[in-house]
């Protein structure tokens, strides 16, 4: 997918920061989510890549 997806002319992009409790850091330190979308108008199916 991630193939298909720098073809493509249109990417949207976020980064989100969240809180990480699980793996053992401090509730301070930064964590990021990246999530990337098609822009959608040049395939039939949308690709998203997190």
């Amino acid at each position: 997918m991630h193939q298909l997806l720098i073809l493509q002319k249109i990417i949207q992009a976020d980064e989100t920061p969240l809180n990480v409790i699980q793996d053992g850091r401090e509730t301070k330190s930064k964590s990021y989510m990246w999530l990337y979308q098609s822009g959608g108008h040049e395939s039939g199916q949308p690709i998203v890549f997190v």
